[in-house]
């Protein structure tokens, strides 16, 4: 057996083995304009046992807070705007604000008009957002804001909802069972 070097590759050869005379590989990478660790003070939000009356009122809320940590430097900062994105599944509805996992029980499992909705605040600012939807944007500041050693926090609010579909009524919801959402938070600059 030969063992032949070629520009830092390591050809091996015995006898007539035809090898194509070119090879192709495809690289990826993605370039952003700057990151931040995204860092949430809790991984698991326990609403425990909700009573069908405090679910159709709106009253099965938790808030949690969002850290920003180890941001890096950026460059066109006068053109740029933090966000963040939330990204989940939607089993059962075409809602992209209500988010929703399969159930690991499906025969006890909620009704697929309850799901959870979640709310973000601007950076000092004191208004909810309306409902984030699925995989949109939320811009924290205004353009040129740049994050970097201030490590500030985004409050962050779930609500477990009876999202009604046309022509539906609050009984649909009534469907006792289990419901689970897991969520992703992105940050970026856009």
């Amino acid at each position: 057996m030969n063992y032949v070097g070629m520009g830092g590759v390591l050809w091996l050869s015995s006898g007539p083995l035809w090898a194509a005379s070119t090879a192709e590989a495809t690289f990826r990478a993605e370039i952003t304009q700057g990151t931040c660790d995204v860092i949430v003070d809790s991984n698991n939000i326990e609403l425990g046992i909700v009573q069908f009356a405090d679910l159709v009122l709106g009253k099965v809320n938790r808030e949690i807070q969002i850290t920003l940590r180890n941001c890096t430097s950026v460059v066109n900062s006068n053109s740029i705007t933090p966000t963040i994105t939330v990204t989940g599944n939607h089993v059962g509805t075409n809602d992209k604000s209500l988010f929703r996992d399969k159930g690991a029980d499906e025969k006890n499992e909620a009704s697929t008009a309850v799901g959870i909705t979640v709310q973000l605040k601007k950076f000092s600012g004191t208004e909810w957002s309306p409902d984030l939807k699925d995989d949109e944007p939320f811009y924290l500041a205004n353009k040129g804001t740049i994050v970097n050693d201030k490590t500030p926090t985004v409050p962050v609010r779930f609500s477990l909802v009876c999202a009604l579909a046309g022509g539906q009524t609050v009984a649909v919801c009534k469907k006792a069972g289990k419901i689970k959402a897991t969520l992703t938070f992105t940050f970026n600059y856009r």
